[in-house]
């Protein structure tokens, strides 16, 4: 019976090993062969996958010289699925190092960061520090030029002039510059809306609505408050003075609202034209800057795209 017992074991054991599962990285991980599998996910697009494997590099070897450009191409990734947020931690973490072989990089790319995501004063700051410190011609250039698109995605044009004007006059043509500034001209030539006077046209019920070219607003305006006065006039008319001042509290609420709607419609007419020249500055005279190349892309080989 011992020898069938000892069978008996040694099948269990043997059973037992063969279908344990083995963990993926029992064996030691090879730095150039983790950072190569990560750069084919990289070089293919596949950047969630991409992410995870650069922090997966990052993780297992945090002292490997080559840690900056793992976390500026992991930072690219984020910014390509939209976790701006991620994608800015990379970055700064990079900025604020002592690391400068992607510092310039990171700083750009981190300026959009903050900028999509709405925080324009600290975008404009990094920018700042990157045109301080930067002694570089051609990267001083493009640092005037990301910064002159931040101001003028803001709205700022003044200001986003400024500093196409400060780019040097062997890249101006490089950055189209001088086309810039010529178009900011066409700005001035926009007709806005003016607040006060919709609100004063609105005196008339529906005429401000009318001046924002909101015929169809201006006309329910005109209409619905026409029959509120008229019918409140009237009541009071046929003594039933209860629903007169009923129905002229309803029409001096909705006259009002002419007249506030007439203002804001004004305001949004202006809003809505500024963004739209923006857009279309954006669309036809924004060089396309991308962070495409293997290394720390944005000006290693300046990767314009006309």
């Amino acid at each position: 019976m011992k020898p069938f017992s000892h069978i008996v074991i040694f099948l269990i054991i043997f059973i037992t090993v063969l279908y344990t599962e083995t963990p993926a990285y029992a064996f030691p991980i090879d730095a150039d062969r983790q950072l190569e599998f990560a750069d084919t996910y990289f070089r293919s697009s596949q950047f969630p996958e991409a992410i995870l494997e650069y922090n997966r590099f990052l993780f297992f070897f945090p002292d490997d010289p080559r840690k900056a450009q793992a976390k500026y191409k992991a930072g690219i990734c984020c910014f390509r699925v939209k976790k701006y947020k991620d994608a800015s931690g990379h970055f700064k973490k990079i900025f604020d190092s002592t690391d400068m072989s992607c510092s310039f990089d990171a700083g750009l790319m981190l300026a959009r960061c903050y900028n999509v995501l709405g925080d324009f004063d600290r975008a404009t700051e990094v920018m700042d520090q990157l045109i301080t410190h930067t002694t570089i011609s051609q990267k001083r250039d493009l640092a005037f030029y990301e910064n002159g698109w931040l101001y003028l995605e803001n709205g700022h044009f003044k200001e986003a002039e400024v500093f196409f004007l400060k780019i040097s006059e062997e890249n101006q043509s490089l950055f189209h510059a001088k086309d810039l500034t010529n178009e900011f001209g066409k700005y001035n030539d926009i007709k806005f809306k003016r607040p006060g006077l919709a609100g004063t046209l609105a005196i008339l019920p529906g005429a401000g609505y009318l001046y924002c070219e909101r015929a169809n607003d201006a006309l329910i305006s005109f209409l619905f408050n026409t029959c509120l006065i008229y019918a409140a006039f009237e009541s009071f008319d046929h003594d039933q003075y209860a629903l007169g001042t009923l129905i002229s509290f309803t029409a001096a609420g909705f006259y009002g609202g002419n007249i506030y709607g007439s203002v804001t419609s004004a305001q949004k007419y202006n809003r809505r034209a500024k963004k739209t020249f923006i857009e279309k500055l954006i669309q036809n005279k924004k060089i396309k800057i991308g962070p495409e190349a293997d290394q720390c892309g944005i000006t290693m080989g300046m990767d314009i795209l006309f």
